[in-house]
């Protein structure tokens, strides 16, 4: 049940703790899920083996025959004497089950004989016998009746609920969608389950994608394009058509002004901010016209980058920080003082300066997010591009995978003085050639870090590695046949027991404890061992190594991480935001989702424009233009469900 929390965790405690608790009333509108609530909480009510959070295992008799304890009547059509006569004879009957629950569907259609009836009936029932009422007016009902019930209001979905069930179902039922058009759906139907479901089975009907067009077609959404039409006019401060537009929108002047504030405002926090925040699922839905809004603000400023922009939002956003005008000519007023607003007061934002719009077209944000092996340090110490590395290539893994590191060896090699570092680092690149072979077959997620250092009179190599559970069962196997073969002594440690973020983050760490101490007296930058929060006991001082220190395989090399940042797809760096605090909390996570999602769509939108580009070649430019606008988007700016440092 979505987005009925109250209800929920009332009833999922009743049923958690066995406790049979008062009889019920669902009231809300039609299609809000009250009759669907009512037979899980009875299917709950009478499960032989109820989960931890009491929804009804859907597995034993009592939940696949549930025909024997719960009994449904629609109460339109059926006389007070009929109704009062089946509620009787279900009570005196003898019944097997736990509880048996008489349910009543539309019981506003009640006559006040039914009423009276069935209230002497439910004070007199037995303990293992409970009445649920369902109606979308309560108010219908007597006192008496109402006074002996537990009541439960069922609301409608908000967008952020609606949005995520039709997806969730659609996933489901592999409905191929665009996320616009279930936002689009969610402002064209009631938002209650039933008829979001419906609707979106009706467009999956129609065959093909489930598109914006698609929907605008089956429903009359024309208020669409009278917003677009009229923020592009904005935009590009033409007063003129501004005008026009208002003129054509047929719609009432405080309804208009409350569709601009909608879009302003979803505008500023999606697309200029990053934020993923649905105000209104109508506006939502306009991810193209919101996009082309920017891109125009942006070309009548001169801007270089979206979030550049955000001033020049937010002072659009503060002239309609007052109160909306609720009387037509109020709004009409306000409306010309906006289009004069726009037209002539509205300022550029400070620009940069020549040499960071420069250096904004050269390096777009996020390009050099990880970096590659070829810009590690030549000295034979370890140095801070090599800790960023480490640090940016594992934050990028969970990212892009949804997995953390849960494996970490220790490789310890001796030998002669002289040819100590040559046999050292052939040694640890031959265990992570050896780990990668065996344990890398074709769809495993396999990925590793390695980095080598001298101890003394020892070289050693420490590795830290994503392995899937089901090679995990033979590692013990690999690491003894490979020590045995080398002769190199090997220790290793599993997440086994561990909460598997700070296994990760606890290894990586391990990784960058022997980075060297920065020159100086102390008084400048801080240590970045201090920065990263690096344990003081685990500070190391290894000594010089002239051959390559750190290794990236698996689905680190950079062939791989380039493939999935193609298409704009950056990943997110704490470390080069110096966001210290945000290294270690796990966000990696949430991010994977919203990543993943991304990803998707944006494949779709090119195989989509691509497909067109055949038969019409004028395509072609507007994919070069969207490819562009993806590369000099940094990765703060996607669209995310979580809020980050920015």
């Amino acid at each position: 049940m979505r987005g009925q929390d109250h209800t929920v965790r009332l009833l999922s405690a009743l049923s958690a703790k066995r406790t049979l608790g008062r009889h019920l009333l669902l009231y809300g509108a039609v299609g809000s899920g009250k009759t669907s609530l009512a037979q899980l909480f009875s299917r709950a009510l009478n499960c032989g083996a109820v989960e931890h959070d009491g929804s009804p295992c859907g597995r034993c008799d009592n939940c696949c025959q549930p025909l024997s304890y719960h009994f449904e009547v629609d109460v339109p059509g059926r006389s007070d004497e009929d109704l009062v006569s089946w509620a009787r004879a279900l009570v005196q009957s003898h019944s097997a089950s736990r509880v048996r629950v008489l349910f009543f569907d539309e019981a506003h259609a009640l006559s006040k004989a039914s009423q009276n009836g069935l209230l002497k009936l439910i004070e007199d029932s037995p303990a293992g016998v409970k009445f649920f009422f369902a109606t979308s007016e309560a108010q219908m009902l007597s006192a008496a009746l109402v006074s002996r019930l537990t009541e439960l209001r069922i609301h409608a979905l908000t967008p952020n609920v609606a949005y995520e069930l039709l997806e969730h179902i659609a996933e489901r039922e592999h409905i191929s969608y665009k996320p616009e058009a279930l936002h689009l759906l969610i402002a064209a139907k009631p938002p209650y389950a039933r008829d979001l479901t419906i609707a979106l089975q009706q467009l999956h009907d129609r065959g093909g994608c489930v598109d914006v067009d698609l929907v605008k077609s089956v429903y009359d959404l024309s208020v669409c394009d009278h917003i677009r039409d009229y923020c592009m006019a904005m935009a590009s401060a033409d007063r003129g058509l501004q005008a026009n537009v208002l003129r054509k929108w047929p719609a009432q002047s405080p309804e208009k002004v409350r569709w601009i504030r909608l879009f302003l405002a979803t505008t500023y926090y999606n697309d200029v901010l990053g934020q993923l925040l649905p105000l209104d699922p109508l506006v939502q839905s306009m991810v193209p016209a919101r996009r082309d809004f920017v891109t125009r603000l942006c070309e009548r400023f001169d801007l270089v980058d979206r979030r550049d922009a955000e001033p020049t939002m937010r002072r659009m956003l503060e002239f309609w920080s007052q109160p909306t005008p609720q009387d037509d000519e109020a709004a009409e007023l306000k409306l010309l003082l906006f289009e004069a607003f726009v037209g002539s007061e509205l300022t550029p934002p400070l620009k940069k300066s020549h040499q960071d719009a420069e250096r904004s077209k050269k390096f777009p944000a996020g390009a050099d997010a990880l970096g590659s092996e070829s810009s590690l340090a030549t000295s034979p110490y370890i140095e801070p591009e090599e800790v960023r590395q480490i640090i940016n290539r594992a934050s990028f893994f969970v990212q892009h995978y949804g997995v953390p590191m849960n494996v970490a060896f220790r490789i310890l090699v001796q030998g002669q003085v002289g040819d100590l570092e040559r046999l050292g680092a052939s040694a640890i690149g031959r265990f992570c050639v050896d780990l990668e072979s065996r344990l890398d077959p074709e769809g495993t997620t396999f990925a590793a870090i390695s980095v080598t250092e001298r101890d003394g009179g020892q070289i050693v190599g420490r590795v830290i590695a994503h392995i899937d559970g089901a090679q995990l069962n033979g590692l013990e196997a690999f690491r003894a046949a490979w020590a045995r073969r080398f002769g190199h002594v090997i220790e290793v440690v599993t997440c086994e027991g561990a909460e598997p973020m700070a296994f990760h983050w606890q290894k990586v760490r391990e990784l960058c404890a022997g980075i060297n101490k920065p020159d100086g007296d102390g008084s400048g930058e801080k240590d970045l061992r201090q920065l990263l929060r690096i344990p003081r006991a685990q500070w190391r001082s290894p000594g010089p190594f002239s051959y390559p220190r750190t290794i990236f395989s698996g689905k680190l090399g950079d062939q791989l991480i380039a493939k999935s940042c193609e298409l704009g797809m950056a990943p997110l760096s704490a470390f080069d935001a110096r966001q210290w605090r945000w290294l270690y909390q796990g966000w990696e996570l949430r991010e994977f989702p919203d990543r993943s999602s991304d990803i998707a769509q944006r494949r779709q939108e090119v195989a989509t424009i691509e497909g067109q580009a055949r038969h019409d070649p004028s395509h072609r430019e507007r994919l070069s233009k969207l490819l562009s606008v993806w590369e000099h988007m940094s990765p703060e700016q996607r669209l995310r469900r979580w809020r980050g440092w920015w």
